[in-house]
């Protein structure tokens, strides 16, 4: 039998449909590897914090310089010095495990779909375990991003006045010679693109010229590191966004 115009058009919209399923599977899958290379570079560079303050002893020269006069001798072997270090060690890896998961699983659920026969347009009956894994382990990091944001946003005031009197202090002891101050100080303003608490004039208020690691717009680097927080936390739910879009349109079934 002949097929009719209704047939041909039939197969035609249902083929251009399969196409379009499978192009947005496509780059919802590129999507899915770019989200994780990002969490990968981010997980290895948090990873790498968190371990250099754990380990460095600069770092606990330095908050034995700031903090000489609050703390006893013993302080500082107990666990609880270091457990935002912790965090950081625990966050990166978590990003690391995350993102592995996210790309095997999107590999070998593309590898089980061409061995099969199945087209993108399926459904997501035979995705990988490790994507269920990945799914899981983005909500938890979601949630955790809120809640430190909620956090931060909640001890702002205290964070505020920490912030500002550990700056100040490095300010006032910059110029006292060589020593964990000044480097610490001087990797800050480096970072961040900052000078001082509030800008170049917090050095002129000690009569004592900015450094050559100042940034040339003086902006102070509280100012500077509470928009790199604002910044990065926005990003970072951007990326999560992007993330579940991603898997949403992945997993579709049509």
């Amino acid at each position: 039998m002949t097929p009719s115009a209704g047939d041909y058009r039939m197969f035609v919209g249902m083929n251009d449909e399969s196409t379009r399923s499978a192009d947005c599977r496509l780059w919802s899958k590129y999507a899915i590897y770019a989200a994780n290379i990002v969490f990968m570079v981010v997980g290895t560079l948090v990873l790498a914090t968190g371990a250099w303050l754990r380990t460095d002893s600069r770092f606990r020269d330095f908050l034995s310089e700031r903090y000489r006069q609050a703390v006893h001798e013993a302080f500082w072997e107990a666990p609880t010095l270091y457990a935002f270090s912790y965090i950081l060690i625990l966050l990166g890896a978590a990003l690391l495990l995350v993102a592995m998961c996210g790309c095997c699983g999107v590999t070998t659920t593309g590898r089980r779909r061409q061995r099969r026969g199945i087209t993108a347009a399926s459904g997501s009956d035979i995705n990988s375990p490790l994507l269920w894994l990945y799914a899981v382990g983005t909500a938890v990091l979601l949630m955790f991003t809120i809640g430190c944001g909620s956090y931060i946003l909640y001890t702002k005031d205290g964070i505020d006045v920490e912030l500002s009197d550990a700056l100040n202090y490095m300010v006032q002891h910059y110029y006292q010679g060589p020593g964990i101050v000044q480097e610490s100080l001087d990797r800050l303003q480096q970072a961040f693109r900052c000078c001082g608490n509030a800008g170049c004039s917090d050095f002129r208020a000690f009569r004592q010229d900015p450094p050559r690691t100042c940034d040339l717009r003086c902006d102070g680097c509280h100012y500077r590191i509470w928009l790199a927080l604002r910044i990065g936390f926005f990003v970072a739910l951007a990326i999560f966004g992007v993330v579940i879009l991603a898997q949403v349109f992945y997993n579709k079934k049509n």
